[in-house]
């Protein structure tokens, strides 16, 4: 099947990059594999972003942050470990945890890795998190205001010619919209990220985008 031939590609390339000696990219790589294995089912926890299974543990980079605290590769591998927990949140919507991690490490994600491309999403999954969770907090004029900071950085990049922004900005001026009660406008928004995301072949943006309108519908 198409997923047992994504585990053999996984075990291919994460092997090859400890063959190679390339430790960052074989933890990104068996962070990212291990998101797969959380969507499917296959966790050593039932909690859904916590990446524990039999692809990575999280619990190794917390250990080894616990004894070495003055390590900047591990500081750097922490930020890039909340990055994926972050998409295992977005995946399982898990909005509260996704706006938590989101907005704890955007500025320092941005700061230490510019130009990345994980910062688009962290921005993009911060902000769209942030908006989702205004809808029921008691503060949500402070997480309106840090989605519209998201939204308006992602519209710079795009304007500037990064073609990857384009459908976020659409999402997050829908989902701004829908936590106003404005379900008609945001709507509109929504259907254009469909759209963009459908044009580019990127199923799973397009796929959130689907959620959030039907969301939408039912504030």
């Amino acid at each position: 099947s198409s997923l047992m031939s994504l585990d053999r590609d996984f075990m291919t390339y994460t092997k090859a990059c400890q063959d190679t000696r390339q430790p960052l990219q074989y933890m990104c790589l068996a962070m990212n594999w291990q998101i797969v294995l959380n969507l499917r089912g296959l966790s050593t926890t039932n909690r859904r972003t916590v990446l524990s299974g039999d692809a990575f543990d999280e619990r190794i980079i917390l250990q080894r942050s616990a004894s070495n605290k003055n390590s900047s590769d591990l500081s750097l591998l922490q930020l890039i470990l909340k990055r994926y927990k972050l998409y295992a949140a977005l995946y399982f919507g898990e909005w509260e945890v996704a706006c938590s991690i989101g907005m704890s490490i955007i500025d320092e994600y941005c700061k230490k890795l510019p130009g990345q491309s994980g910062c688009i999403y962290v921005t993009y999954i911060s902000g769209l998190a942030a908006l989702a969770v205004s809808k029921f907090k008691s503060k949500e004029k402070k997480y309106r205001r840090h989605g519209r900071k998201c939204r308006n950085k992602l519209k710079e990049w795009a304007d500037r010619g990064n073609p990857n922004c384009i459908h976020f900005v659409a999402m997050l001026d829908g989902e701004y919209d829908a936590s106003r009660g404005m379900a008609d406008t945001a709507g509109k928004h929504f259907e254009v990220a469909i759209k963009l995301a459908g044009r580019r072949g990127i199923v799973q943006d397009q796929a959130i985008a689907n959620e959030r309108l039907a969301e939408s519908w039912l504030y």
